[in-house]
């Protein structure tokens, strides 16, 4: 299942630890609403910040990869972002903050999502898309 989990106070990438992703797919994190459309989201996949030192970019957090990722944007880039109904600005907004308004995870179990709705910080779960059980089992 794929779902949409929206918190019900924005959190720090470190305190996700109790939320336990590591069992399901790595989630996108979801940035504020934004008065002009949907909320940003960043997965960790936007590569290691400039100077890296360490060879796996996946060492390091989702935030900041993406607040790398951000800091090499430019205003020549405010064209191509506004093609997807973005700007410079709400990059930019979202990487200061560095704080995660939810998540869009892939490939959870029924049971993992049940969970989530149980947890104290989290305001809703959306399932926004499902795939059959495989081998015609019973799904978890």
């Amino acid at each position: 299942m794929t779902a949409v989990i929206e918190f019900k106070e924005p959190i720090k990438e470190q305190k996700l630890g109790p939320l336990d992703f590591a069992n399901n797919a790595i989630p996108a994190f979801l940035s504020r609403a934004r008065l002009s459309g949907p909320p940003i989201f960043w997965s960790g996949e936007e590569g290691c910040p400039k100077g890296a030192v360490r060879v796996d970019c996946r060492e390091y957090s989702s935030v900041q990869q993406f607040k790398a990722w951000a800091s090499e944007l430019t205003s020549n880039d405010d064209a191509t972002l506004k093609g997807f109904d973005l700007s410079l600005s709400d990059i930019e907004k979202a990487a200061s903050e560095e704080l995660i308004y939810g998540t869009l995870i892939d490939s959870a179990s029924p049971a993992f999502l049940r969970g989530l709705m149980k947890h104290p910080n989290v305001g809703g779960v959306w399932i926004t898309d499902m795939q059959p059980c495989q081998k015609r089992e019973t799904c978890p």
